[in-house]
């Protein structure tokens, strides 16, 4: 972290499983300028702590199935730009933290109370009860077209070809039995990313963008 935050011109960061090793996360003051949209998915990171002044343009925050994670940082209060939060497969430990349950606050929920837009969604950890190895590869594969963020390199990858590919992939989800929600939360999400990269990026003029991993 301590490189990637001293990036000038990174906006959009996505980290998940093994592309951070460490069981603490640190975002220094001054650290990672121009970032709007962090997501963080199935770390192992335990703490995280942010010091006033990082991350002064973060607008999207999107945390997935960190289990370790026991707190919502106490620094994020200082992110006065963030406009959106969403908590997905979060364990109900942290979900209680930062919700009003009963007219009771939770003990973190005075550290997001000033971000206007909250999301909050309970899964089961399917992908955990699955044991058919090559059935989890295939959940892997889809579910990697509907969650990834788009990187700004891959902007402009021919839209057919990620087309044919979910096609393929489908249809073998299908035949082992796998049924694929297509307009799941993944796929929103990816869609959310979209709009607000060509909102970002005007002068391109592709028909349609799509990250690929």
């Amino acid at each position: 972290m301590s490189f990637l935050e001293k990036l000038p011109a990174l906006r959009f960061l996505y980290l998940e499983e093994n592309s951070y090793k460490g069981t603490e996360m640190l975002c220094t003051t001054q650290g990672f300028p121009q970032l709007e949209i962090l997501k963080l998915e199935s770390l192992g990171v335990e703490e995280w702590k942010i010091e006033e002044g990082a991350m002064p343009s973060l607008k999207i925050l999107h945390l997935e199935n960190l289990q370790e994670l026991k707190m919502v940082p106490e620094g994020i209060k200082f992110v006065t730009a963030l406009q959106e939060k969403k908590v997905i497969n979060m364990t109900e430990a942290f979900t209680r933290k930062i919700q009003v349950i009963n007219g009771v606050e939770g003990a973190d929920f005075a550290k997001v109370q000033h971000i206007p837009f909250q999301s909050l969604h309970l899964c089961s950890n399917r992908l955990g009860r699955v044991r058919d190895h090559k059935k989890q590869r295939l959940i892997k594969k889809a579910a990697s077209m509907f969650t990834k963020v788009p990187n700004l390199h891959e902007i402009g990858t021919p839209i057919k070809s990620i087309q044919a590919k979910i096609v393929s992939v489908c249809a073998n989800m299908q035949s082992l039995g796998i049924k694929l929600d297509a307009e799941g939360e993944g796929s929103k999400f990816t869609s959310e990313m979209q709009t607000r990269l060509r909102r970002s990026y005007p002068h391109d003029q592709e028909d349609d963008v799509i990250a690929w991993r």
